[in-house]
């Protein structure tokens, strides 16, 4: 055989593995378009995120939910949530439609889903909705009040405080002066 037998075998090779590996990504996009897997994947990952924000996590395994939701007639994970979690969901997905991530039956579809467009939804969120019924979200309101009855004290104090009139401007010779 010789040097340029070889070299066309390898020639026709390549070209023969670089089908197969067309034909094999075409299989699995098409796969996934099918049975929607990205898009649950997103749904089960945002379900994980406001579970573990809200502190209502009910230990489910989310790595095997996309392939277990092609079983019929399975609970989804969004029906085995809390209810929080359910209508934070809900309110999401809302904006998502919102925003035109809808297949042509109407379904929420999320396979394409930029950066950008999930802060923009996110941001629309109230923080009360978000973290109201966690206990972050209680203890970040106390702290809250607590700063407003110390600033409120604080103008209080300020206005029936006054320097002694030998003090003047200078303030140095002790006292208290509130600017």
């Amino acid at each position: 055989m010789t040097f340029s037998g070889v070299l066309d075998n390898m020639i026709a090779l390549v070209v023969i593995i670089l089908v197969l590996s067309l034909i094999v990504q075409s299989v699995q996009q098409a796969l996934k378009k099918l049975f929607k897997i990205k898009s649950r994947q997103i749904e089960e990952s945002l379900l994980d995120l406001f579970e573990t924000v809200l502190g209502k996590g009910n230990g489910a395994d989310r790595a095997t939910a996309p392939i277990l939701n092609l079983l019929p007639r399975r609970q989804t994970s969004l029906e085995l949530t809390d209810p929080a979690v359910r209508s934070l969901f809900t309110s999401i997905t809302a904006e998502f439609k919102k925003l035109g991530r809808v297949a042509q039956s109407g379904k929420l579809m999320l396979n394409s889903i930029a950066k950008d467009d999930l802060l923009k939804v996110v941001r629309k969120v109230r923080p009360d909705d978000l973290l109201g019924g966690s206990t972050f979200g209680r203890q970040l309101q106390s702290v809250c009040d607590e700063i407003k009855a110390a600033q409120d004290t604080l103008s209080l104090l300020a206005r029936y405080i006054q320097p002694p009139a030998s003090m003047g401007s200078g303030g140095d010779k002790g006292g208290l002066v509130i600017p």
